[in-house]
């Protein structure tokens, strides 16, 4: 089984279109990666923060940029294009046995809905 990305918006479920012109160049924006199984419907929210360097108070090489990091993800400017196909490299080569085995992968980087879930708390 492979993640697919169905979607992005920032939390409130917004798209994306014409946001990079109402950021400041410094910034810090907290999007959510809607992703799902690439055999089924359905997408689970994954939540991630996207932010410049010089937001955080850091000098990074921008040859460097984008950077992947847990819940965060370092780019140079806002560029949604840059954004959604540094999702799919990073997920592109994930695989599992079931949903939550993937799930459990992505919340390496992504701050997933189900995370820390187990049947217990049913």
């Amino acid at each position: 089984m492979k993640a697919v990305l169905k979607r992005l918006t920032t939390v409130e479920e917004d798209h994306l279109d014409g946001l990079e012109s109402k950021l400041p160049r410094d910034f810090s924006i907290a999007l959510t990666a809607w992703l799902g199984p690439d055999d089924a419907n359905g997408e689970e929210m994954f939540g991630f923060e996207v932010c410049t360097p010089g937001f955080r108070g850091r000098e990074i090489d921008p040859e460097k940029l984008p950077i992947m990091g847990r819940g965060r993800m370092l780019v140079e400017r806002f560029d949604p294009e840059v954004i959604v196909a540094t999702i799919r490299h990073l997920i592109a080569d994930l695989n599992g046995d079931s949903w939550h085995d993937l799930g459990t992968q992505l919340s390496r980087y992504f701050y997933w809905e189900f995370d820390g879930y187990t049947e217990e708390y049913r």
